[in-house]
């Protein structure tokens, strides 16, 4: 592989982990918000409770 072909290799790669580490960052805003949000469904709110622990655990 060249000089080149591995820097922009790199830069690729850069830019993927950067679009996923933003992704990361606003599903777990939207969780977030979906948490402060009141429902009147107990299952709903058990399941988004349980999506962000595993979102977290999974960090």
């Amino acid at each position: 592989m060249t000089t080149q072909t591995n820097e922009k290799t790199q830069r690729i790669l850069a830019d993927w982990v950067g679009d996923i580490v933003a992704l990361e960052s606003h599903i777990e805003e939207a969780m977030d918000r979906q948490l402060k949000l009141s429902s009147d469904n107990a299952e709903i709110t058990s399941t988004i409770q349980r999506f962000h622990e595993l979102f977290f655990f999974l960090k």
